[in-house]
């Protein structure tokens, strides 16, 4: 049986790979290191980050996600609102909670970019 690190390593290194996401430790002012994953999506006239905060309860625990949209020209956008309500409701807690939070911003982006 594998043990949650294994899992959890194993779901990072694919997000890494899949959408080009970098982990990064930022230290608080108490000292205490938190693991981040960071994604980029960028096409045409609109760049997305999203920032997800893990934590040492990932996958069970709640996940911090902030995510910011940039518009390059024009209006294209993404309704962030619309996709926090979806992750909200949609996507649980659990093993591959990440990989299924990043699939649904990318779909979301997807078809903002394709209905332009």
């Amino acid at each position: 049986i594998r043990c949650r690190l294994e899992i959890v390593t194993s779901e990072l290194s694919m997000l890494c790979h899949r959408y080009n996401a970098t982990l990064a430790m930022q230290t608080d002012e108490e000292g205490k290191e938190t693991c981040f994953l960071h994604i980029r999506f960028s096409e045409f006239q609109l760049e997305l980050r999203g920032s997800f905060e893990l934590k040492s309860s990932y996958p069970f625990g709640t996940m911090n996600t902030q995510i910011k949209q940039n518009q390059i020209h024009g209006e294209l956008q993404v309704e962030l609102d619309d996709l926090k309500e979806f992750l909200g409701t949609k996507v649980k807690r659990g093993f591959g909670y990440l990989s299924r939070t990043i699939d649904v911003i990318s779909a979301f982006f997807r078809k903002t970019v394709n209905h332009a």
